[in-house]
């Protein structure tokens, strides 16, 4: 079998129905955007696909980076996720994983931040009242 390389968008999910298929819609155009089905997305547990889950689906020569969709590092980054990774290697001993930094962490998101805010300075000073 041959390595299958991944990304996978790892989010903290909700309840809320509206932001998982925000998430979902966000997935679909990611994967136009790049050219690539082999972007992923997980949630944290309890929510379902989690990193296990996906992992499962894949063959056991796999490599995956994970890029925690968080503004920066917290538990779920220091704490949480590597400890889902570390239970996925265990299993998994062929899988290669990488824990990427937070989107947050990113120079091209903290550019994209600064783009909005350029973009939209005119727009928003003529609506404050």
């Amino acid at each position: 079998m041959s390595k299958i390389s991944c990304f996978i968008l790892i989010a903290h999910g909700s309840k809320e129905k509206k932001w998982n298929s925000h998430l979902k819609k966000l997935l679909v155009k990611l994967r136009q955007e790049a050219g690539q089905n082999t972007i992923m997305l997980a949630y944290l547990s309890p929510q379902k696909p989690n990193l296990l889950d996906i992992v499962k689906k894949l063959n056991n020569d796999s490599v995956l980076f994970v890029l925690p969709l968080f503004i920066g590092p917290g538990k779920h980054i220091s704490c949480d996720i590597p400890n889902e990774i570390k239970v996925i290697k265990k299993k998994y001993k062929k899988v290669k994983i990488k824990l990427l930094p937070t989107i947050g962490e990113n120079e091209g998101f903290i550019s994209l931040l600064a783009n909005i805010i350029k973009r939209d300075e005119t727009n928003c000073s003529k609506k404050i009242i």
